[in-house]
């Protein structure tokens, strides 16, 4: 019992406007996405749609991020146009 009341009474690491409380999440996903290959033509369609969305899914965190998290994405992008 003591463990759900402590369960419940605990505040939710998952900032506003975020599906994740980790703030590389997008950024790794989509990073892994682009290094995967695909063994057939059906998969190869299934991960194009899989790298649009996580294209997608990076742009929004970029966008709603708290300010203390922008120089974190703009120093990745600088390395990644680099």
């Amino acid at each position: 019992m003591r463990l759900i009341t402590t369960k419940i009474n605990m505040e939710n690491p998952i900032k506003a406007n975020r599906i994740v409380s980790d703030k590389t999440f997008a950024r790794r996903l989509k990073g892994h996405l682009d290094q995967t290959q695909a063994g057939c033509a059906m998969g190869q369609e299934e991960l194009e749609y899989l790298r649009r969305v996580a294209e997608k899914l990076l742009q929004w965190q970029i966008e709603t991020c708290p300010d203390d998290e922008k120089p974190y994405h703009q120093n990745c992008d600088k390395e990644i146009k680099w």
